[in-house]
């Protein structure tokens, strides 16, 4: 090999050499270029989002209840995942509206009248107006009921069917007429939300033994002392079609207890008995008697 051709060969070593080393020197700063781009890329799809506010944190989704011995409040467990998280208020029934004997007293002081149908039915010296229906008396006997009528005054009677020759039996009163009172206010003619707003623990029901506002510990109504009778047991009622109940000329009624201070006497109960939001009955009754 000449002179010539080795100093060819040389330069093209070279020339290769300074090729291979620009090639290189690319490759590198390709990398780093891609590499630096794919770090800025990854950054904004990692960054943390704004936090939400204080309201809707975490810690504050979780109820809280306050122990009553310290009175400090104490994180409630958080419901499992996919869990239904149903909030329940706890019942709490009221107590009863109670009032003492003196506050339920009826002024002016209704008479009690021994009613003896075998004289005053005959003649004309009635004490008032005499209704009779044959029907259910109180033990589920059946009977003859007489509603005696004075001065606004309604007097519930009755004689059993195996007892026809006694003197009738009173089951109780009921006051139609604004001319009595109780003691505490209360009379025919005012209104339920009067009623309520000054005696809110009142229980309001309907004859069937559903409270129509808050659910207050109640007896209920008992119908066994009034008027009632089964569809065509007497001939000379005229039933419409259905049985009879004297409770049926009201909407609903309103109860309160009469304190009795004796644990051994039958409880005694208040009834407002309302029509079109009034009063329009007072009465007494013993919720536990048959």
């Amino acid at each position: 090999m000449n002179n010539v051709q080795k100093s060819c060969n040389a330069n093209t070593k070279c020339i290769l050499t300074t090729q291979r080393g620009h090639l290189l020197s690319a490759a590198v700063l390709f990398l780093t270029l891609l590499l630096a781009g794919c770090g800025k890329t990854s950054s904004h799809s990692t960054t943390t989002p704004p936090s939400t506010p204080e309201t809707a944190s975490s810690e504050t989704a979780v109820p809280k209840t306050v122990t009553p011995e310290t009175g400090s409040p104490e994180t409630a467990a958080a419901p499992e995942t996919g869990s239904a998280f149903i909030t329940q208020e706890p019942f709490q029934s009221a107590t009863l509206q109670s009032f003492s004997p003196d506050e339920a007293k009826v002024v002016p002081e209704i008479p009690l009248y021994q009613l003896d149908i075998h004289i005053h039915l005959d003649t004309s010296e009635e004490l008032g107006t005499v209704q009779k229906l044959y029907g259910i008396l109180p033990g589920a006997s059946d009977g003859t009921w007489y509603t005696l009528t004075v001065d606004g005054i309604e007097y519930y009677y009755g004689i059993y069917s195996f007892d026809e020759q006694s003197k009738p039996q009173l089951y109780g009163y009921a006051v139609f007429d604004d001319s009595h009172c109780l003691t505490n206010g209360i009379k025919v003619g005012m209104t339920e939300d009067d009623i309520l707003a000054a005696y809110p623990n009142m229980a309001a029901m309907d004859f069937d033994g559903n409270f129509l506002r808050d659910k207050i510990d109640c007896l209920g109504w008992n119908f066994s002392a009034y008027p009632r009778s089964y569809l065509d047991m007497d001939a000379s009622f005229d039933y419409d079609g259905t049985d009879y109940f004297w409770s049926d000329q009201f909407d609903h009624l309103l109860i309160a207890e009469i304190d009795q201070n004796s644990p051994e006497t039958l409880p005694l109960y208040l009834a407002l008995l309302i029509k079109d939001q009034s009063v329009a009955a007072i009465t007494f009754y013993h919720p536990t008697a048959n």
